[in-house]
């Protein structure tokens, strides 16, 4: 929830690179009560995605994730993605391995027994539609997870040649 937060009403934003910026300049640039503020920029010190400025501890740096979201383009809309759409999926995980997977010797491989399918196709009873098939549909989406994909991409953390590779 912190980095939806975060991400979505754009604390990112609020901190100036090289800069700091004080709770009460966040809230302003948030529209939140301070207070408010305060808790969240307390948990995301806790999870390294700010820090406090040593120079005053009343104002807030960015660390280097948070200066990230600010200097790549591509990792706004992956954060677009894994804060809305992303974050249900990985609930459906454990129900689509009791569902599709248990009591089977050999792994289950239709496309349907996803996660995607209990997530988007919740009153389904064993097939929805599968990914390709929901975002054929609905080109919104589809473009919110294409620009997802682009930042994975775009970090090499594995490529879209190498993952077809690893495919028949």
């Amino acid at each position: 929830m912190t980095l939806s937060v975060l991400h979505q009403l754009d604390f990112f934003g609020a901190v100036p690179l090289g800069g700091s910026a004080s709770y009460a300049d966040i809230a302003v640039a948030t529209n939140l009560p301070e207070q408010i503020v305060r808790r969240f920029i307390r948990t995301a010190l806790a999870m390294q995605l700010f820090a406090i400025d040593p120079a005053d501890t009343d104002r807030i740096t960015h660390t280097a994730f948070s200066a990230q979201v600010i200097r790549v383009p591509t990792l706004r809309p992956f954060l677009d993605f894994g804060t809305t759409a992303g974050p249900a999926m990985l609930w459906h995980g454990p129900e689509t391995l009791r569902r599709y997977q248990a009591g089977r010797t050999e792994p289950n491989d239709d496309l349907h027994a996803c996660p995607f399918t209990l997530t988007h196709e919740p009153g389904a009873k064993e097939r929805g539609a599968h990914i390709w098939e929901y975002y054929e549909k609905r080109p919104n989406e589809a473009k919110l997870f294409a620009n997802a994909l682009a930042h994975v991409n775009s970090r090499g953390s594995i490529g879209a040649y190498a993952a077809l590779d690893l495919f028949d």
